[in-house]
């Protein structure tokens, strides 16, 4: 298993995030747009990417056509589709001028901020200092692609890897990627994307492109963060895409559900197999809790049974949770490796559920140090940024009633973190905060009222935003 250690620290220092910017026409960060000057200064608007692609079937070749076709639909990209356009735009005698391509850029449309460079095949390139003058690089394979060596790539086309974006083209009846670590070679690229041939994917990788990709964030609550499948359903009937997700604890699980269906329904459906089996029976409780209230058992056989064993860089979207390291004191970011041994740590509430042992650390739920990643996403992705909260007890007296030791556990170990979640409002484009703190900690039965209540809360947020148009309208 692969995971990210000490993610918060290094990217607060380095600030050096790929693909991350202030606007769509600030140059991407490691880009070399110090190459691209112009004649007012530092101030050039213009992206320039090249899209490549290596191995590619004939289906795949479609899917790659396909997604031109699509880009073509659009104003603000101008699609150059043979690479000897380049080299008459370049200039035949002086490759390396860059007064030529200015000159080319200044005669285009003002709207058009994005030009792309289809260079087809990689074979087929003879002169790779065409893709120093790239901000990016697509590089478009196929699911059977094997043994990719990504250094190497790199070194070919004189490019950095922060700057390529590897894109598996699907076909159609592909149910789930699979092998992704098998393909490029046990080592995974910073960047890479699942596509198939449909508008929906287009119109993900589109977003990507321009630096508009959303990001669903979901925090932690025990049971109540079941509200957050609510959320999912109205953001689907709002027609608001999800383009990545990520989540702590509970919010783990349902981001992962979505990643793998894609669909509030199907995401929905298996929850309910999930939770409705009672992850915490009383037959689970430990006789004396040396380690914690449940021996885990249960929960451990829903795991391996609902979450089976996928990697998380074989689902169709961008994928990560967190967990907690007790043993170093330290936030740890899964974005891939084994799906059950991350979702189990993030979901390992202290006290309640017992700790999860991996390659000799001692792991427990994330919200002990980070109960809403916001923070982690807008480091480490471009573009927008929705997230869901559940509202929980702001005292330890509710209703006059004392809370049970389920509830004062879990407050107890996030209550700082959750302190820390207000200072990163500012992160956030659109926020939810269901309310449904009066549900316990673990009345899972409470499944369908807890969507119910979330959904009607988002429908009805959604309905009264009257900056969503602006937000995710034109995306």
């Amino acid at each position: 298993m692969y995971v990210h250690e000490g993610i918060v620290k290094d990217t607060l220092i380095n600030n050096d995030i790929p693909f991350k910017s202030k606007s769509h026409n600030e140059p991407i960060p490691n880009a070399r747009s110090d190459k691209y000057g112009s004649k007012s200064g530092d101030d050039f608007l213009h992206n320039v990417l090249s899209f490549l692609s290596i191995g590619l079937g004939d289906s795949e070749q479609v899917l790659v056509d396909s997604f031109l076709h699509y880009l073509n639909l659009n104003d603000d990209l101008h699609v150059v589709t043979i690479a000897d356009t380049f080299t008459s735009i370049m200039g035949r005698n002086d490759c390396t001028s860059l007064e030529h391509l200015n000159n080319y850029f200044e005669k285009q449309s003002t709207n058009t901020n994005y030009f792309v460079f289809n260079f087809q095949k990689l074979e087929n390139i003879s002169n790779t200092q065409y893709y120093k003058y790239c901000n990016r690089v697509f590089v478009f394979i196929s699911e059977h692609a094997v043994n990719i060596d990504v250094d190497e790539l790199c070194k070919s086309i004189n490019q950095e890897e922060s700057n390529i974006h590897f894109v598996i083209c699907h076909s159609d009846s592909c149910a789930k990627p699979n092998d992704t670590l098998y393909i490029f070679n046990n080592k995974l690229p910073q960047h890479f994307s699942h596509v198939q041939n449909n508008e929906n994917d287009f119109a993900r990788l589109y977003r990507l492109i321009k630096g508009n990709s959303i990001t669903l964030v979901l925090g932690g609550g025990g049971c109540k963060g079941l509200a957050h499948f609510g959320i999912l359903k109205a953001l689907e009937e709002y027609t608001i895409p999800i383009d990545a997700v990520c989540g702590t604890s509970i919010g783990a699980i349902v981001a992962y559900l979505w990643a793998i269906h894609r669909t509030s329904a199907g995401a929905i459906d298996r929850a309910r197999h999930f939770f409705m089996d009672n992850p915490t029976p009383w037959w689970d409780l430990n006789v004396i809790p040396r380690k914690s209230l449940y021996g885990g058992k249960k929960i451990d056989a829903i795991f391996k049974s609902q979450i089976q064993n996928h990697q998380i860089e074989d689902l169709w979207l961008p994928f990560f949770c967190n967990s907690s390291n007790l043993t170093k004191l330290e936030l740890m970011i899964h974005d891939q490796g084994s799906s059950l041994t991350a979702l189990r740590a993030s979901l390992a509430i202290p006290g309640i559920f017992p700790p999860v042992l991996h390659e000799d650390k001692v792991l427990v739920d994330g919200g002990v140090f980070n109960n809403l990643p916001v923070d982690i996403v807008s480091n480490k992705r471009k573009g927008k940024i929705i997230a869901s909260r559940v509202d929980m007890p702001s005292s330890s007296i509710v209703n006059n009633k004392i809370p049970n030791i389920f509830s004062t556990l879990y407050q107890s170990s996030t209550a700082n973190v959750d302190m820390n979640t207000e200072k990163n409002r500012g992160l956030i484009d659109l926020y939810f905060e269901p309310r449904v703190s009066k549900y316990g900690m673990m009345q899972w039965m409470a499944i369908d009222e807890i969507i119910q209540i979330g959904y009607e809360y988002a429908c009805q947020k959604l309905s009264r935003q009257e900056d969503i148009s602006i937000l995710f309208g034109k995306i």
